[in-house]
């Protein structure tokens, strides 16, 4: 509810917060979601979180859900949003016991989809290839 004294949280790192507790604490996801949710002043913030937020969910259906919007074209057209609900979906914390729920994913996006996405500069002479 409130930063330790001496530091100061903009609501961007409240933001952050709250998606990183959804994700370990799944038994109080949904109170950490809800106050979050209600704490965000910023317009374009709160369409941010209502896109984002669903992928730290508790519910299998939810989470599955999301997965499923990213698989169309339109809904990946802001790109940071997509990558971050399906960091969030990839997450090494897992998503709950749930058997084949967005947990089992991991199998198909590894665990750091920066490196899998980097790209490598091309030197001359097959150099700084990797």
């Amino acid at each position: 509810q409130q930063a330790p004294a001496g530091c100061s949280l903009s609501e961007n790192d409240y933001i952050s917060l709250s998606y990183t507790l959804a994700l370990h604490l799944p038994k109080q996801a949904d109170e950490i979601i809800n106050s979050q949710q209600s704490r965000i002043t910023n317009p374009d913030r709160k369409r941010e979180y209502a896109f984002i937020f669903p992928s730290v969910s508790p519910h299998k259906e939810v989470r599955d859900s999301v997965f499923a919007s990213l698989l169309v074209a339109e809904n990946r057209r802001v790109e940071p949003w997509a990558s971050a609900a399906l960091a969030n979906l990839n997450h090494p914390s897992g998503t709950g016991s749930d058997a084949g729920s967005a947990a089992d994913w991991r199998y198909i996006f590894p665990d750091s989809l920066g490196s899998c996405l980097a790209v490598r500069p091309y030197v001359a002479g097959g150099k700084g290839r990797g």
